[in-house]
């Protein structure tokens, strides 16, 4: 049974600040009940565990275009059966998009966790059946360089291996991750080149594992 989800879900938005990255001509966008209805359609293809992680990638707002950000984030968490514990950001090092408030140069995971009633300890704790060895000593924060629009840090998967155990399944995935299982249209792109090898930073990132 799948004891890690992954989400990053096509946000319907667009950005507030002085030029648009015109998010639909990068790949197709769904509305928030569009995106529950494909999350849950893909979970009835595999069966969850009743203690298990989510993380959910959002938008940094609470109100971009048509979607409201982290608070879409968290009703997608909570329709799944999930409860919202955590954001996880995303500090972008080399470059932010302009908005009237400021320059946005972090994007949020958010993240969740289920649990029946006295299986706190399996989902919360070091040496549980969901959580990882390096769970309670991962920071909560990433720093990364953003690359492609969308384009999330490769890096994050071995932080959610070291942080949840698996098996792992990804959600509205681009590529394939071995000992993952992949949903989406565009699982079966090719890797680039820099991320189909392993470095010190693509197993343990920037989040202060130990």
């Amino acid at each position: 049974m799948i004891k890690t989800l992954l989400i990053d879900p096509p946000w319907r938005m667009c950005t507030g600040g002085k030029s648009s990255i015109n998010v639909h001509y990068q790949y197709d966008l769904q509305t928030q009940e569009e995106i529950k209805k494909t999350v849950d359609g893909w979970l009835q293809d595999v069966a969850v565990n009743p203690e298990a992680h989510v993380y959910i990638w959002c938008i940094n707002s609470f109100k971009t275009g048509l979607c409201r950000g982290i608070l879409d984030a968290v009703d997608l968490c909570e329709h799944i059966g999930f409860r919202a514990i955590t954001l996880l950001p995303w500090i972008k090092t080399n470059i932010g998009n302009p908005t009237p408030y400021g320059m946005r140069a972090v994007e949020h995971c958010l993240f969740g966790v289920r649990n029946r009633k006295g299986k706190i300890r399996e989902v919360a704790w070091t040496g549980g059946s969901v959580a990882g060895v390096g769970l309670s000593s991962s920071n909560d924060y990433y720093l990364a360089p953003r690359t492609v629009h969308s384009k999330k840090p490769f890096g994050f998967y071995a932080y959610i291996e070291k942080r949840s155990q698996g098996p792992y399944c990804e959600l509205y995935a681009r590529n394939r991750r071995e000992g993952w299982i992949s949903f989406g249209n565009e699982v079966d792109r090719p890797l680039p080149k820099q991320q189909q090898q392993k470095t010190t930073t693509d197993q343990y990132g920037l989040w202060g594992i130990v």
